[in-house]
């Protein structure tokens, strides 16, 4: 997305109000747009489609981040532990979804 700033500097007559010069100046200032949080979106519809409760909703986001990029999640105890805090659930709950 571009912003595009122009500004228009004008030099007048103060006893007559005659325009003796004017100039303008532009500026092109390209921004680059936020990407959105496609997980987390995917992530919330999934939680709606399967009527997941908010808690469930939040392990299921702590746990996604811990995939690998073949798509492997491995949860010891130590991690199930701390997504449950992370995600204010008990640690019970980091085994239920599924």
């Amino acid at each position: 997305m571009a912003i595009h700033i122009e500004e228009t500097h004008r030099v007048m007559n103060d006893l007559t109000g005659e325009l003796l010069s004017m100039t303008t100046a532009t500026t092109d200032i390209n921004t680059v747009p936020t990407e959105p949080n496609y997980l987390k979106l995917y992530i919330d519809d999934l939680g709606l489609l399967n009527k997941l409760s908010g808690g469930e909703t939040r392990v299921l986001i702590h746990i996604a981040a811990l995939a690998s990029y073949e798509g492997e999640i491995v949860l010891p105890l130590v991690i199930k532990k701390r997504i449950a805090e992370k995600a204010g659930v008990k640690v019970q709950s980091t085994s239920d979804i599924g």
